[in-house]
């Protein structure tokens, strides 16, 4: 999956940053004189399809599933004092009620934005 340079994944239920998606191999079998398989001879020759934002992808901490284009969000908050923590989850904007907090009323007025260019 090729993300643009200030997009990471992160779960949108828990912020884990570790994942479990499938993937496409070809690996080299040993076969009987029937073209059985045997056993594999490798683990892996070459990738021919590697998990992409269209498949899903399962959050390795809490489980959720969705497909790969749920997990990408922005890697640079400029304007969040939690940014990388579970709560900001890369955009901090996207939560409603940020209005309360001094860092939010502060970047709105100086016009930053946390938006993936």
């Amino acid at each position: 999956m090729m993300l643009k340079e200030s997009e990471i994944l992160r779960c949108p239920e828990c912020g884990g940053q570790v994942f479990h998606a499938t993937a496409h191999v070809t690996q080299e079998w040993g076969l009987d004189q029937n073209g059985m398989f045997i056993r594999c001879l490798n683990d892996c020759i070459e990738v021919t399809h590697s998990p992409g934002i269209d498949d899903m992808w399962d959050c390795a901490a809490c489980g959720y599933c969705g497909p790969g284009s749920e997990f990408i969000v922005c890697s640079k908050c400029q304007t969040c004092a939690n940014r990388g923590t579970a709560w900001c989850g890369g955009c901090e904007h996207n939560f409603p009620g940020l209005e309360q907090f001094d860092f939010y009323q502060e970047s709105k007025e100086s016009g930053a934005s946390d938006v993936c260019k």
